[in-house]
Protein backbone atom coordinates (compact mmCIF):
# COMPACT_ATOMS: atom_id res chain seq x y z
CA UNK A 1 0.00 0.00 0.00
CA UNK A 2 0.63 3.80 -0.33
CA UNK A 3 1.82 5.25 3.06
CA UNK A 4 0.61 8.88 4.64
CA UNK A 5 3.96 10.26 3.35
CA UNK A 6 3.27 8.85 -0.35
CA UNK A 7 -0.26 9.65 -0.34
CA UNK A 8 0.11 14.07 0.60
CA UNK A 9 2.92 13.39 -2.28
CA UNK A 10 0.90 12.49 -4.61
CA UNK A 11 -2.11 14.77 -3.67
CA UNK A 12 0.10 17.89 -4.36
CA UNK A 13 1.86 16.74 -7.40
CA UNK A 14 -1.36 15.65 -9.03
CA UNK A 15 -3.22 19.47 -7.62
CA UNK A 16 -0.19 20.94 -9.03
CA UNK A 17 -0.15 18.96 -12.16
CA UNK A 18 -3.83 20.57 -12.72
CA UNK A 19 -2.82 24.21 -12.06
CA UNK A 20 0.32 24.08 -13.99
CA UNK A 21 -2.13 22.58 -17.01
CA UNK A 22 -4.34 25.62 -16.70
CA UNK A 23 -1.66 28.17 -16.22
CA UNK A 24 0.17 26.74 -19.50
CA UNK A 25 -3.26 27.09 -21.79
CA UNK A 26 -5.10 29.75 -23.33
CA UNK A 27 -8.28 28.61 -21.92
CA UNK A 28 -10.00 30.75 -19.21
CA UNK A 29 -10.63 28.90 -15.67
CA UNK A 30 -13.20 29.19 -12.94
CA UNK A 31 -11.91 27.41 -10.03
CA UNK A 32 -14.25 26.50 -7.13
CA UNK A 33 -13.12 25.62 -3.91
CA UNK A 34 -14.56 25.53 0.17
CA UNK A 35 -13.51 27.34 2.47
CA UNK A 36 -11.46 26.99 5.79
CA UNK A 37 -11.37 29.23 8.14
CA UNK A 38 -8.83 29.02 10.67
CA UNK A 39 -7.69 31.22 13.54
CA UNK A 40 -4.01 32.40 14.96
CA UNK A 41 -3.03 32.28 18.97
CA UNK A 42 -4.55 35.84 18.75
CA UNK A 43 -7.88 34.41 17.34
CA UNK A 44 -7.53 36.09 14.38
CA UNK A 45 -9.32 34.16 11.82
CA UNK A 46 -7.79 33.46 8.26
CA UNK A 47 -10.24 32.40 5.12
CA UNK A 48 -8.33 30.52 2.83
CA UNK A 49 -9.37 27.66 0.19
CA UNK A 50 -9.63 24.34 1.88
CA UNK A 51 -6.83 21.90 1.04
CA UNK A 52 -4.71 19.58 2.34
CA UNK A 53 -1.37 19.05 3.03
CA UNK A 54 0.90 21.36 2.18
CA UNK A 55 -1.00 22.94 0.01
CA UNK A 56 -3.02 24.22 3.00
CA UNK A 57 -3.12 27.88 3.76
CA UNK A 58 -2.97 29.70 0.89
CA UNK A 59 -1.39 27.49 -1.48
CA UNK A 60 -4.17 27.49 -3.97
CA UNK A 61 -4.64 31.29 -4.30
CA UNK A 62 -1.08 32.15 -4.73
CA UNK A 63 -1.53 30.22 -8.20
CA UNK A 64 -3.74 33.04 -9.43
CA UNK A 65 -3.99 36.86 -9.86
CA UNK A 66 -7.65 37.11 -9.49
CA UNK A 67 -9.34 35.30 -6.56
CA UNK A 68 -13.17 36.19 -5.25
CA UNK A 69 -14.43 35.26 -1.97
CA UNK A 70 -18.47 34.55 -2.07
CA UNK A 71 -20.35 36.26 0.48
CA UNK A 72 -23.53 37.29 2.04
CA UNK A 73 -23.87 40.97 2.45
CA UNK A 74 -27.24 42.32 4.78
CA UNK A 75 -29.15 43.87 2.65
CA UNK A 76 -32.37 46.01 3.35
CA UNK A 77 -33.67 46.37 0.41
CA UNK A 78 -33.61 42.91 -0.98
CA UNK A 79 -36.73 40.71 -0.21
CA UNK A 80 -34.52 37.55 1.34
CA UNK A 81 -32.68 40.70 3.63
CA UNK A 82 -29.31 39.48 2.17
CA UNK A 83 -27.39 40.00 -1.16
CA UNK A 84 -25.06 37.72 -2.67
CA UNK A 85 -21.81 39.11 -3.54
CA UNK A 86 -18.00 38.68 -4.40
CA UNK A 87 -15.32 40.39 -2.50
CA UNK A 88 -12.95 41.39 -5.14
CA UNK A 89 -10.14 42.28 -2.84
CA UNK A 90 -9.29 42.50 0.78
CA UNK A 91 -11.55 43.67 3.47
CA UNK A 92 -10.13 45.87 5.88
CA UNK A 93 -10.22 43.97 9.40
CA UNK A 94 -10.48 40.32 7.94
CA UNK A 95 -8.08 38.09 6.39
CA UNK A 96 -9.45 36.84 3.22
CA UNK A 97 -7.17 35.51 -0.08
CA UNK A 98 -9.52 37.99 -2.22
CA UNK A 99 -7.61 39.39 -4.77
CA UNK A 100 -8.06 41.41 -8.27
CA UNK A 101 -6.24 44.47 -9.31
CA UNK A 102 -6.94 47.19 -8.01
CA UNK A 103 -8.64 49.18 -11.01
CA UNK A 104 -10.24 46.31 -12.32
CA UNK A 105 -13.60 46.64 -10.62
CA UNK A 106 -15.32 50.05 -9.18
CA UNK A 107 -16.70 48.44 -5.33
CA UNK A 108 -14.98 45.99 -3.10
CA UNK A 109 -17.95 43.76 -3.29
CA UNK A 110 -19.78 42.91 -7.02
CA UNK A 111 -22.70 41.01 -7.40
CA UNK A 112 -22.32 37.20 -7.36
CA UNK A 113 -22.33 36.70 -10.87
CA UNK A 114 -19.74 34.95 -12.76
CA UNK A 115 -20.59 36.02 -16.06
CA UNK A 116 -20.82 39.92 -14.98
CA UNK A 117 -17.53 39.41 -13.35
CA UNK A 118 -16.04 37.21 -16.88
CA UNK A 119 -17.20 40.47 -18.54
CA UNK A 120 -15.27 43.04 -16.07
CA UNK A 121 -12.12 40.77 -16.42
CA UNK A 122 -11.93 41.04 -20.07
CA UNK A 123 -12.94 44.73 -20.20
CA UNK A 124 -9.89 45.51 -18.27
CA UNK A 125 -7.63 43.00 -20.10
CA UNK A 126 -8.39 44.54 -23.58
CA UNK A 127 -7.75 48.38 -22.55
Amino acid sequence: GVDGFEGWASYKKHLTAIIDQMKKSSKNYIVTALEEQTADHNKVKTCTASLQGSMKGGGLESHFSIVFRSMTIDDIDSPTGVSYKFATNKIPGERISAKSPMEMFSDLYINNDVVEAYKKIFEYYAE
